[in-house]
């Protein structure tokens, strides 16, 4: 598989990048700026979905 996204945001400080693929938006943060947005509490209700494949780091703080 060799997909590209249609657009990717916040390379220039690397703290957020956003990656766009149209059905799916990626977001990678560095470690400060996922513990100052808390992205994990604001989703915490949200239902978890497994892509087969995917290979995913731990939550910060578990």
């Amino acid at each position: 598989m060799d997909e590209r996204p249609t657009n990717v945001e916040g390379l220039e400080n690397a703290e957020w990048v956003l990656m766009d693929y149209g059905d799916l938006v990626v977001h990678v943060f560095s470690e400060p700026a996922r513990a100052y947005y808390d992205l994990d509490r604001l989703w915490r209700t949200a239902r978890e979905v497994t892509i087969e494949g995917i290979t995913t780091a731990a939550p910060v703080g578990a």
